[in-house]
């Protein structure tokens, strides 16, 4: 049972846990995944203690928990206790972003940051328990906008359309429009495999996607083209 939710909940977050177990229970789910936003560090210990309170309530399920991934240059807090209270921990990495580059850069997941993350986390949590969250929707930039979400659907019409291109830098697929206004970048197999090779490199052998549809057969886009055969010993 997949449960997400900003991190304003994790305040009085425990109050559900009871709830949350029997949703579990009553629904025949062999157990939970909490996908809840962190805004700073100082959510750490509420997201560790709610993860404790649901495995003393579920101690025979699977807790799967979704995090941030330390970051260089900032303090992190001890994921230990947390890991142990999880089954799983699934780790959200910063994207790299670059709004003023000629074409403007949104890098998901990118290398050295798993690099960094993976070093410091397993340290403290066992790499069996470790999965990488792979950003499966692309990002879109119009010229003088932001960046926006494109959803597996919109991406298999994009690639279709513009021009795409592979960023050896960042390990991360990129496309423009025709008339050169818009830059999408996304994961495709290639890049996927990138990140599932650096996250084998430190035992961590599991990944997870945050959008499912991306692996429906698509005529321009499949993330898991090249990676199903590219990486036998990796899990999704």
């Amino acid at each position: 049972l997949g449960i997400s939710g900003q991190a304003s909940v994790l305040e009085n977050g425990t109050t559900a846990v009871q709830d949350l177990a029997q949703a579990v229970a009553d629904g025949g789910y062999d157990g939970l995944y909490l996908n809840i936003s962190q805004q700073a560090w100082t959510d750490g210990p509420l997201l560790t203690q709610l993860a404790q309170a649901l495995r003393a309530a579920m101690p025979e399920k699977k807790l799967y928990v979704a995090a941030d991934a330390p970051v260089s240059g900032q303090t992190a807090p001890d994921y230990t206790a947390l890991g142990q209270a999880a089954d799983k921990l699934v780790l959200r990495v910063a994207a790299y972003t670059d709004t003023a580059a000629e074409v403007p850069v949104y890098a998901m997941e990118p290398l050295e940051h798993i690099c960094y993350a993976l070093g410091v986390l397993t340290d403290q949590v066992p790499a069996g328990k470790l999965s990488l969250l792979l950003t499966a929707a692309g990002q879109a930039k119009k010229s003088g906008g932001k960046f926006t979400a494109a959803d597996a659907k919109i991406l298999e019409t994009l690639t279709g359309q513009g021009t795409a291109y592979y960023s050896d830098r960042y390990a991360c697929a990129y496309l423009t429009s025709g008339s050169g206004d818009t830059a999408v970048w996304y994961l495709n197999g290639e890049a996927a495999l990138e990140r599932a090779r650096m996250a084998a490199f430190f035992g961590v052998d599991q990944l997870c996607l945050s959008d499912l549809s991306s692996v429906a057969d698509y005529d321009n886009y499949n993330l898991l083209e090249g990676l199903d055969a590219g990486s036998s010993q990796v899990q999704i």
